[in-house]
């Protein structure tokens, strides 16, 4: 059974859920008003829970006002509801449309996932060299996420002639970045001597960031 709060402690929290449900009551005011970027921040509100009771419901009617106004990052977030079924029924179809319209307005997010479904064929035909020109653009728009997926193209031979050495270089610079898919590759790779010499050492550095971080690699994509 969990202690009870002290004093201190239950009014601090009292004090942030009231502050919470203020600021979603001001958000609310602001998104029926018609005001973009409020219907945004409204969603996600809804979508997470803060200052009001949790409903991915409500959460995607109002992704999906903010993209109909023009809203990008809304935009992308309303593909990614229909990827993942939240608030409405799974449509990989449709989540592409939407991916592919955050992305033609330059939206990163939206370039990545895009590529993601290009990839994998996910509510679209597959198209690798199309999938790797998305990349190596949001990556160059300072997508975190691209870095990792050009060094698995580059890896398997996906939209662009097969390079570990290239492959590496891009793992690590993901890497750099903190991601733990991309650090438990380039340990791959140094162990095994994947794209230049084996390196025992730096394999061990970087799985001890891993352990370190204490995060599990999020997409599990295994290398040839």
């Amino acid at each position: 059974m969990a202690a009870p709060k002290s004093g201190k402690a239950a009014r601090s929290a009292r004090h942030k859920d009231a502050l919470a449900k203020e600021r979603f009551s001001s958000v609310k005011t602001s998104a029926i008003a018609g005001d973009v970027d409020a219907m945004f921040s409204l969603a996600s509100y809804y979508e997470f829970g803060v200052g009001a009771r949790r409903s991915r419901k409500k959460a995607f009617e109002w992704y999906r006002k903010a993209a109909r106004k023009g809203n990008r990052s809304a935009r992308y977030t309303l593909g990614v509801c229909y990827s993942e079924g939240v608030g409405v029924p799974r449509d990989d179809r449709i989540a592409y449309r939407w991916f592919a319209r955050a992305a033609r307005e330059g939206d990163p997010d939206g370039m990545c996932a895009q590529a993601l479904a290009l990839r994998h064929g996910r509510g679209v035909h597959k198209n690798h060299s199309r999938a790797y020109a998305l990349l190596r653009e949001a990556e160059a728009r300072g997508s975190a996420d691209a870095a990792f997926s050009i060094g698995v193209c580059l890896s398997r031979g996906e939209g662009v002639a097969a390079n570990k050495s290239l492959a590496l270089r891009w793992f690590k610079k993901a890497a750099a970045k903190g991601d733990t898919d991309a650090m438990h590759n380039v340990a791959l790779f140094l162990r095994k001597g994947i794209g230049g010499r084996a390196d025992p050492v730096g394999a061990t550095y970087w799985r001890r960031r891993i352990t370190d971080i204490k995060r599990i690699p999020k997409t599990g994509e295994k290398l040839p």
